[in-house]
């Protein structure tokens, strides 16, 4: 229930992976569920999810990743889905804070669409490798569950 996507330079060594979404798994974890409980998702998320997911909810974790606009890092994000039976679901998008690789505050909220995380992967295939340069940089893309 989400794709996967990758580059590797084949002369230094230098890759990303991202697997984006989630799987049958990220179904109402009792640990997720748990902190979100306690608070680590925010204050509405720990009042919906306080005593637990209520009867006939869900909650459905995602991975998502941001851009550090800094460094240029990637790294990964959460984002939960609370299905009521209603009609829509309540989305959250925790606020990535600071980039685990600079240090920086990463001003935009927003995570990368795994439009934007694909082309990532295909810019480094054609303007090559970040770090060396080179040119011998190969692209996976696929689908898990």
């Amino acid at each position: 229930m989400g794709s996967m996507f990758g580059w590797k330079c084949e002369r230094c060594g230098a890759q990303e992976s991202f697997m984006c979404g989630g799987g049958m798994l990220s179904l109402n974890e009792p640990e997720v569920v748990r902190r979100a409980g306690e608070g680590a998702f925010g204050p509405a998320m720990a009042t919906l999810l306080r005593d637990g997911v209520p009867d006939g909810w869900s909650v459905f974790r995602s991975r998502v990743y941001y851009r550090c606009p800094a460094c240029d890092a990637t790294f990964e994000g959460v984002r939960l889905a609370v299905d009521d039976r209603s009609d829509g679901e309540l989305a959250y998008t925790p606020s990535p804070g600071t980039c685990p690789a600079c240090g920086e505050h990463v001003l935009d909220d927003a995570p990368m669409g795994e439009d934007d995380v694909f082309e990532r992967c295909v810019s480094r295939a054609r303007e090559g490798c970040p770090k060396c340069g080179s040119q011998q940089v190969s692209v996976t893309c696929g689908n898990w569950d």
